[in-house]
This record gives C-alpha cells, structure tokens and sequence, in this order.
C-alpha cells in the first residue's frame, strides 16, 4: 500500500479501483483494496470503475456456478446460504 500511497503523493495516474454493487447491500471492492486505502489514507481521490457483477464469463448469472444450483463446486460450497450474496436474487 505504500508503493500506491507514494505514487498517489507524486501525481502518478494509477488505474482505477473496480468496484460491483449487490442489491440491497450496496458497492463491494472487487480489485484495488490497497489502491482504495491508500487513497483514503492521502486523501487524494482515485478513479472508480462500476463492472458488471452479472456472472463469470461465459455464464449469465453466478448462481450458474453454485452447488445446487446446476453449476460445479468451486471452492464455495461450504458457505452457508444465508451468508452468500446472490446479485440476481
């Protein structure tokens, strides 16, 4: 993070933090953690890109890729239900 809080000090255009929203819950950090933080740490603000959360590639939802719900396990199956969020629910 200090490498972004360095550059963001010195003027140099980093790329923007990626951000998706889920209904009802609101916008969630998908790439650019550090990149947010250190702008919140400078105070100088970065760019945000809004991407389309509608389901991996190739698929038009994520629950196309859920156990149970005709897709395969990967690596998620043990999330309890209540706990997932379903952004086409």
């Amino acid at each position: 993070m200090d490498d972004y809080r360095e550059m963001l000090e010195a003027g140099v255009d980093i790329p923007p933090v990626e951000v998706y929203f889920v209904p009802g819950k609101g916008f969630y950090i998908q790439d650019g953690h550090h990149r947010f933080a250190a702008s919140q740490l400078t105070g100088i603000p970065v760019k945000i890109l809004v991407v389309d959360q509608s389901g991996p590639i190739g698929l038009p939802n994520w629950k196309e890729a859920l156990p149970g719900r005709g897709g395969k396990t990967h690596g998620i199956g043990s999330i309890p239900n209540q706990n997932r969020a379903y952004p086409n629910d």
